[in-house]
């Protein structure tokens, strides 16, 4: 997978390296933050049908959609796979999809979203289990730690200042275990927190008061002091955050994160759907967003989301339905 573009008031997924010791995630409780409630509204729409609008096999959605606004004003929406298409367009909702292809990915591990807040560009952090056939979380066929983390830098143009959550600041510094060996691996591995184990994104909630979607498109790179980050996870592996489905958490400072509430769950996006489908990829995307990137959101946004074909990988349908955010002090 193969994401886009740093942004302004805005999150990025990187590999964690291996460690003897297993850090536990970080439980602290995000006491007295904002939540978030959701509603998905009306039907969806399809934005690309691989089966009708793919270029060729490598096009088809295989990430969350992500989308920016050039100088020009025309939006660039992608989904992309190992191969980058774009949908180009003037609106979020009036793109057209070009067989021209924009990048081909070399197998570069892959940014989500990042986001600039209060100072700083954040990004979660997650890993995979490995390596393959490791067991437990202890012994010399330990497992690497499965979760996430916030990871975060002042400079996005200078890969070596990231540094990622210790368990009590930013401290830890990634290394590339594919040079060589590594010494003192454990110090090169950041501390899970809690429900970032699902996490497909961050974005900004910018709520606007009871005036719809009236964002200030003044400065528009300077988080507000009620801006809220809010979290997109996905839990269809088990029943920790409850029925299988899409939930938002929040949090004020990308450590502590609140108990996340459902959105929609699984059963009620498969309802109409044929045997065999499943969803993956979901995105916020705000089309009066005041950024480029379109993730500052406010209270009327579209979720873009794609369903896939257990039978047939290269059968997936990305779509967009628009969604109302309420915020509960």
């Amino acid at each position: 997978m193969t994401r886009i573009l740093s942004v302004l008031c805005l999150p990025l997924l990187a590999a964690a390296t291996v460690a003897r010791g297993i850090p536990q995630a970080d439980a602290r409780a995000a006491s007295g933050t904002p939540t978030i409630s959701a509603r998905l509204e009306g039907s969806r729409s399809v934005v690309f049908e691989s089966l009708k609008d793919s270029c060729n096999q490598n096009d088809i959605p295989d990430s969350m959609a992500r989308a920016f606004r050039d100088f020009s004003g025309t939006v660039y929406l992608v989904a992309s796979s190992s191969e980058m298409f774009q949908n180009l367009g003037p609106t979020l909702e009036d793109v057209h999809h070009t067989c021209q292809p924009a990048f081909q990915s070399v197998g570069d591990p892959d940014p989500t979203g990042i986001i600039h807040f209060r100072g700083w560009y954040y990004a979660v952090a997650t890993a995979w289990t490995w390596p393959p056939n490791c067991s437990g979380q202890r012994g010399p066929g330990a497992c690497l730690i499965s979760g996430g983390a916030p990871i975060r830098t002042p400079d996005v143009f200078d890969p070596s200042s990231w540094r990622a959550w210790d368990g009590t600041d930013f401290t830890v510094r990634f290394v590339d275990p594919y040079l060589g060996p590594v010494t003192s691996p454990q110090e090169h591995v950041y501390a899970p927190v809690s429900y970032m184990s699902y996490v497909y994104e961050i974005n900004i909630f910018r709520h606007a008061g009871g005036t719809g979607n009236d964002l200030d498109l003044q400065n528009a790179d300077e988080c507000r002091p009620g801006d809220l980050v809010f979290a997109t996870l996905w839990d269809v592996y088990d029943n920790n955050l409850g029925p299988q489905g899409l939930y938002f958490s929040t949090t004020t400072d990308p450590v502590s994160w609140t108990k996340p509430t459902l959105v929609v769950t699984l059963e009620e996006l498969l309802a109409h759907d044929p045997p065999g489908s499943f969803y993956a990829y979901f995105s916020v995307l705000d089309p009066h967003a005041p950024d480029r990137n379109f993730t500052i959101v406010g209270d009327h946004a579209y979720l873009f989301y794609t369903r896939l074909n257990s039978t047939d990988n290269l059968d997936r349908v990305l779509f967009r339905q628009p969604i109302e955010l309420h915020l509960h002090r």
